[in-house]
């Protein structure tokens, strides 16, 4: 019976195991049998860790084969099926088959697969200089076993930060590895490589490694350019890094395995900076603050239109899937639009004059210029001419009021602040052209004001009439004036239909009419009899109701066409003797149906 008890006193100490020794320990009286075997009825191990095998250095071995033959015998073990699993030698045997050998001298013993993975271990830690994925791959097969990081460095004799570099390089994704087995890639590359989460390790392959093959003197530089598209700072993220359930199924990044802040006791280099490492996950916490952002914002804002820069990215679709409402909003761009800003009330502490008091005059005068614009803001605001708007960028969402007209250039111009002409003045360093863009700066609000001026008496006007109206007995007390048969013509004429409008125009107005306000008005007010029908009929048919009988808008066009001379009782009359004979058909069918139903027996 073999001995199952593997641990020695060397094992302990750390000391490597020789094969044969560790081997006599495990079988005990009985040490095999020594016999030749077929190649093809040897099978490989599923056991061995080591899966990659140079194919340059196979060639050269099998050609010292063919000269030499195999020497020493294969381990093997007996299977079930009738054939024999390597334990010691897949390399050998993968060699004889290069050679066209076909057998090979072999030492059959029993073994479980405990202490098959014990042998491979010893065997493979007493190769000279072991590839570092080798190495790892050995690291991963004791981590199998329940072994703790102190007991794989004291068994391999190793610190613990080789341990964790070795156990890092196991998340090297195949391709990668194939390079580092090449010696494209430097271990140094490849554990930076194994720092990235799997699809991040793949998208950086495809983009930038998939013809290594190709290409013979191929070399991956640029690398820590390209990994940086691929980590992110924690210190920057726009959500909270200490969030467990902001995205489910992931938890905190704090204790994540992609944080590199996480292994700085292990690895002191990645850890100077809290750096994420998985691409997919730190972007999915992204979008789940920027939904949860945006629902907080829509329900505070209630917003009349969304703004990006330049189109929506995936992020927003997302926020359509979960409120639908969003994705119904207008979008701009918001370099095509004007953002507009409440103007900043003057503080009196910016108005020093030349003794450190306060320059009262200077003051006033931008308080003056404060209320102005104020007004002007409060204007556009209930005129409804801006929009409430919630601006998506950068994973960040910003209520902001803007105006769907892009500024124009001439609009656009930035002056000097009434405070830095006044303090250049005062201190002698004003040029020529400060004071000249002064002048143009107070004519431009000189105009402004004069037509805030009479946008203000308008409202009063507005309001007096609208108090008018409000009276009890208005009604009894209101004097018709022709102005109020231009205002109809007027409200007559904006509620035709676009479609009818041009038309209308070029009937009864020219281009210099239209070109002004008072002279469009003078020509409403002088419109003939005949003119006037002409605009109050084209506003009725430009109704769709008015082609129905049974709504306002058709009895009225009914009534105006049957005052106007239209034939109507010859329309009435043809449509007359069309239903007779439609209905005198229908009698004829009823009558047949009925006969036919009389002739039916009764059903049982």
């Amino acid at each position: 019976m073999p001995n199952n008890n593997t641990t020695t006193n060397q094992k302990q100490k750390g000391e490597p195991v020789k094969n044969e020794e560790l081997l006599q320990q495990m079988l005990g009286a009985d040490q095999g049998i020594f016999t030749t075997l077929a190649l093809d009825r040897i099978e490989y191990s599923p056991l061995n860790y080591r899966k990659h095998y140079d194919q340059e250095e196979l060639e050269q071995f099998a050609a010292e084969l063919s000269n030499h033959g195999i020497i020493q015998s294969l381990l093997v073990r007996p299977l079930e099926n009738g054939k024999y699993q390597i334990v010691i030698g897949e390399r050998r045997h993968r060699a004889a088959i290069q050679a066209k050998l076909h057998e090979a001298p072999v030492r059959i013993v029993s073994l479980t697969d405990e202490q098959v993975i014990e042998l491979q271990l010893a065997e493979n830690q007493q190769r000279v200089n072991p590839h570092p994925m080798d190495e790892a791959q050995a690291v991963g097969t004791m981590q199998q076993r329940n072994m703790t990081i102190e007991e794989i460095a004291l068994r391999l004799g190793k610190s613990k930060a080789f341990i964790y570099t070795r156990i890092k390089l196991l998340s090297l994704i195949e391709p990668f590895r194939e390079m580092f087995y090449a010696s494209k890639i430097t271990i140094h590359d490849a554990v930076n490589i194994a720092t990235l989460a799997e699809a991040s390790q793949k998208e950086l392959f495809d983009s930038n490694c998939a013809n290594w093959k190709k290409q013979k003197d191929y070399q991956l530089n640029n690398l820590p350019y390209y990994l940086k598209q691929y980590k992110y700072e924690l210190s920057n993220a726009p959500f909270d890094t200490k969030n467990k359930t902001l995205l489910p199924g992931v938890g905190a990044c704090t204790h994540c395995p992609f944080n590199s802040a996480t292994a700085k006791s292990l690895f002191p280099e990645y850890g100077k900076q809290a750096t994420c490492s998985n691409k997919d996950c730190f972007r999915g916490k992204c979008t789940a603050q920027l939904v949860n952002n945006f629902t907080a914002a829509f329900e505070q804002h209630l917003p009349e239109a969304l703004l990006f820069y330049g189109e929506p990215g995936k992020d927003f679709q997302t926020i359509q899937q979960i409120m639908p409402e969003a994705g119904e909003l207008p979008r701009y761009d918001k370099y095509d639009v004007t953002i507009i800003e409440p103007p900043a009330m003057p503080n009196p502490d910016h108005y020093d004059d030349e003794e450190g008091g306060l320059d009262q005059e200077r003051y006033e005068q931008d308080v003056d210029e404060y209320e102005t614009e104020l007004e002007e803001y409060q204007q556009l605001v209930n005129s409804k001419k801006i929009l409430t708007g919630l601006l998506l960028a950068n994973c960040k969402i910003t209520p902001l009021q803007f105006s769907p007209e892009k500024r124009s250039a001439a609009g656009s111009k930035v002056y000097a602040t009434s405070k830095s002409v006044q303090e250049a003045i005062r201190e002698k360093t004003a040029t020529p052209e400060l004071l000249a863009g002064e002048i143009e700066r107070l004519k431009e609000r000189e105009q402004r004001s004069q037509t805030l001026d009479k946008e203000k008496i308008q409202l009063q006007v507005h309001e007096q009439c609208k108090v008018q109206l409000e009276n009890k007995d208005a009604i009894n007390k209101l004097k018709p004036t022709a102005e109020d048969k231009v205002a109809a013509l007027l409200i007559i004429y904006e509620s035709i239909h676009p479609s009818t409008k041009d038309q209308v125009k070029k009937v009864l107005f020219s281009a210099k009419d239209l070109s002004d306000k008072e002279k469009f008005y003078n020509r409403l007010s002088n419109l003939t009899p005949q003119e006037s029908s002409y605009l109050v009929r084209q506003a009725l048919l430009s109704k769709p109701e008015s082609k129905y009988p049974n709504q306002v808008n058709g009895y009225v066009l009914y009534s105006v066409a049957k005052a106007a001379g239209t034939p109507i009782n010859d329309i009435e009359r043809q449509q007359s003797e069309k239903a007779n004979k439609r209905q005198s058909k229908m009698k004829e069918r009823v009558k047949d149906l009925q006969v036919r139903i009389k002739k039916m027996k009764p059903a049982a």
